[in-house]
C-alpha cells in the first residue's frame, strides 16, 4: 500500500490550442507551477470548481479585465501612487520612489520627448520625496520615461529593471580582473602615442619606439636639406630696410 502512495514522474504529449509556441508554453508552465504549490489533488479541485461554477469564473474575468484597464495612466486619481525609478547621474546607482498623484491633467496628442512625432500623453503633477513635479506620460499605458525617470503602476517592473541593474553591476564585480587587463592594454596604446614608458616591456612597444625614432630622424632630416635649400636661394637672408639702413 505504502508503494501505492509513491509519486511517479510522466512523461506526456499533449496538443493545446494556442495563438503561438509561447503563449502554449507559459499555459502548460503555469499550471505545472500551481501544481507544484498546491499539489495535483486540489489543482484538479480547482479544476473541477471552474467546470461546476461558470458564472464565478465569468465574473472573475471581468474584474481582472477591470483591474487591468485601471492601470493605465489616464485612470489614475488624485492619491493614487506612480513608482519612479532613475540613475544617480554621478555615482550611476538606481534610485527609487513612490510619488503620488497631485493632479490628473488632459490627454491629448503631444511631441514626444525624443522629437520623433507625437502620442497622445497625459499630463500628470507628481508629489514625490524632493518635491512636485509635471510629467506627461502615454495616456493608454503603464509605464513611460519622462526626463530620463522611469514611471510606472505596476511594482513587478521596478523589480525587473532593478534587478538587471544588479544583474549588469554583479557582472562587472566577476570580471574585474578581465577589466583590468583591458585597461592595462589601452593604457599601453596610450602610452605609445604620449611618449610615455609603457606598462610593460613587450617587443612590439620596443619596435614601435624604434620606428618612432626612424621617423622623428627622417624629419630632422627634410628639415635640414629645405634649411639649405633655401639658404642657396637666398631665402634665409634678412630683409633690408627700403631706406637701406
Amino acid at each position: 500500500m505504502e508503494e501505492d502512495n509513491k509519486l511517479q514522474t510522466f512523461t506526456l504529449q499533449m496538443q493545446l490550442p494556442a495563438p503561438n509556441l509561447e503563449v502554449a508554453k507559459r499555459v502548460a508552465d503555469e499550471a505545472q507551477r500551481l501544481i507544484d504549490i498546491y499539489g495535483y489533488y486540489n489543482f484538479l479541485n480547482l479544476v473541477e470548481f471552474m467546470k461546476q461554477n461558470p458564472s464565478m469564473v465569468q465574473m472573475g474575468s471581468s474584474l481582472i479585465n477591470k483591474s487591468m484597464e485601471e492601470m493605465k495612466f489616464k485612470s489614475l486619481q488624485r492619491g493614487d501612487s506612480v513608482f519612479t525609478l532613475e540613475r544617480d547621474r554621478r555615482s550611476m546607482y538606481p534610485i527609487f520612489d513612490r510619488a503620488k498623484v497631485v493632479k490628473v491633467g488632459e490627454s491629448k496628442p503631444r511631441a514626444n520627448e525624443n522629437g520623433d512625432g507625437f502620442s497622445n500623453l497625459i499630463e500628470i503633477v507628481l508629489q514625490d520625496s524632493i518635491g512636485t513635479v509635471t510629467v506627461y506620460l502615454p495616456s493608454d499605458g503603464n509605464e513611460g520615461i519622462y526626463n530620463n525617470v522611469y514611471y510606472t503602476l505596476i511594482g513587478s517592473n521596478i523589480v525587473n529593471e532593478v534587478s538587471l541593474q544588479r544583474s549588469q553591476a554583479l557582472g562587472i564585480i566577476n570580471n574585474v580582473g578581465k577589466y583590468e587587463n583591458i585597461i592595462k592594454e589601452c593604457d599601453n596604446i596610450l602610452a605609445m602615442f604620449e611618449n610615455k614608458e609603457p606598462t610593460n616591456g613587450s617587443q612590439f612597444n620596443e619596435e614601435f619606439a624604434s620606428f618612432r625614432k626612424d621617423v622623428v630622424s627622417v624629419l630632422q632630416s627634410q628639415q635640414q636639406a629645405i634649411n639649405l635649400m633655401m639658404d642657396s636661394l637666398g631665402l634665409n637672408k634678412p630683409k633690408e630696410n627700403p631706406d637701406g639702413k
